[in-house]
C-alpha cells in the first residue's frame, strides 16, 4: 500500500482479506531479524540481515515489526469503523447547524423579528 489518501473502503477490503489476528512480533536470539506472527495461523511476515552487517537497518527494525504486529485487520477495522462513526457525526451535526442557521435567519428578515432590532 503507497497510497496514504487510500480510500477507506480499499483499505478495508484489505484488512479483511488478511491474515486475523491478534499479531505478534519475535524476535530471534540465535538470528538477526524479527518476524510477525499471527496468533494460530504461522508466521505472515519476516527480516532477516546479515549479521556480518551492523545494524544494516537501523534501530527502527524493532519499531517497524512492533508496528506492523499492531496494525493488524481488527485494529485497522476497529479505526475504520470509529472514522465512519465521527465523520456521520460531522455530517449530522453539520445538518443541524444548517437547519439553525435557516431558522435564524427567517426569524431575522422574515418572520417574528422583522422589523425588529435585528442586533444579536
Amino acid at each position: 500500500m503507497s497510497d496514504p489518501k487510500m480510500p477507506d473502503v480499499e483499505l478495508r477490503k484489505l484488512a479483511e482479506a488478511a491474515t486475523p489476528g491478534p499479531w505478534m512480533v519475535q524476535q530471534y536470539s540465535t538470528h538477526v531479524g524479527f518476524s510477525v506472527w499471527a496468533d494460530g495461523r504461522g508466521c505472515i511476515a519476516e527480516r532477516w540481515y546479515d549479521i556480518t552487517q551492523a545494524k544494516p537497518y537501523g534501530d527502527e527494525i524493532g519499531g517497524n515489526a512492533a508496528f506492523i504486529a499492531a496494525a493488524n485487520p481488527a485494529a485497522v477495522l476497529s479505526l475504520l469503523d470509529r472514522l465512519d462513526a465521527a465523520e456521520a457525526r460531522v455530517r449530522a451535526l453539520e445538518g443541524t447547524l444548517d437547519e439553525e442557521r435557516r431558522k435564524t435567519f427567517s426569524m431575522l428578515f422574515e418572520g417574528d423579528l422583522a422589523g425588529k432590532d435585528k442586533t444579536i
